[in-house]
């Protein structure tokens, strides 16, 4: 359940950071920002939830979603339910 929970928290913060990272570097395609946002979801076998990006606060928030991948907790839909983290991660520029 922490490494779940780490995971949501480390991707979400990192996709944030990277996007407005991007929104800065292509002038604000927040189109390039949420592509990079969805790559690194995929490649954290994380699910995306939710990307907000307030153009007035100029903030960046990343929600993610990780279940645990047990063997054990795969065959008990309940528990692995109840044990799925979700984290949001933000970042301004």
């Amino acid at each position: 359940m922490y490494v779940a929970h780490r995971t949501a928290e480390e991707v979400a913060q990192g996709a944030a950071e990277e996007a407005v990272r991007v929104l800065g570097a292509t002038r604000g395609n927040e189109a390039a920002a949420k592509q990079l946002v969805q790559g690194i979801t995929d490649a954290a076998r994380v699910d995306l939830v939710g990307v907000v990006h307030r153009k007035s606060s100029h903030h960046y928030e990343v929600t993610v979603r990780v279940e645990p991948k047990s063997y054990v907790l795969n065959r008990l839909p309940y528990l692995r339910d109840n044990l799925t983290q979700q984290s949001t991660g933000s970042a301004s520029y």
